[in-house]
């Protein structure tokens, strides 16, 4: 299995430019952390914005998802 490029996950094409790019930048550096990232693929991305987080982009995988706040801040 490849890894997908953030090009290629549902939901991309919906965000904002600057989304986007924090999204792009998340991704290789979620890559980098992982001794097999293709174990870790993400399926879907969207902007939340919720009043106890803030704005934050939700990255589904399929066993879990993440808030991710910009680049280096995701949990």
């Amino acid at each position: 299995m490849s890894l997908k490029r953030a090009e290629e996950v549902k939901g991309y094409d919906k965000l904002s430019d600057t989304s986007k790019a924090i999204f792009k930048k998340f991704l290789g550096n979620f890559y980098k952390r992982w001794e097999y990232p293709e174990k870790h693929i993400p399926e879907k991305v969207k902007l939340v914005k919720d009043k106890a987080d803030g704005e934050y982009l939700r990255v589904d995988f399929a066993t879990m998802w993440l808030h991710v706040k910009n680049s280096t801040i995701w949990y």
